[in-house]
């Protein structure tokens, strides 16, 4: 009799208990990421401004994007490396996007061999997000 009136409570307090852990957790793993990013973000230089060209590096699978103002640059986006974010518009021309990258990169485009693209970027992309 005394243990069934315990049960109700004793659940209670592991769900409450389980909520709790999940939230921390939870909680520690998104301000962790915040933190790394915020660590890299101020040494990082920053771009930010229309798309205005996209051109396909046929030879090192990447892309040559161009930015307009107010921040141009010409920077490089590799997929699987670059850090790509909502609304993940980053090879149309005509939406804004605003990142960092990180100096250096090559844009290799196929011709009778793999040559250097015309325009080189600044650099590569580390993250970018894009309006739609």
């Amino acid at each position: 009799m005394y243990m069934q009136r315990k049960a109700p409570f004793i659940i209670a307090i592991s769900i409450a208990i389980s909520i709790i852990s999940w939230g921390g957790f939870f909680a520690y793993t998104h301000m962790t990421k915040k933190a790394q990013a915020q660590l890299l973000g101020p040494f990082l230089p920053d771009f930010g401004g229309l798309i205005l060209a996209v051109d396909e590096c046929t030879c090192s699978g990447s892309f040559l994007i161009t930015i307009g103002p107010p921040v141009p640059a010409i920077v490089l986006y590799v997929p699987g490396v670059s850090m790509l974010h909502e609304w993940f518009q980053i090879l149309r021309v005509g939406p804004w996007a605003k990142g960092t990258y990180r100096p250096g990169g090559v844009c290799l485009m196929a011709g009778k061999s793999c040559t250097p693209f015309s325009l080189q970027p600044v650099g590569t992309i580390f993250e970018v997000g894009t309006s739609l």
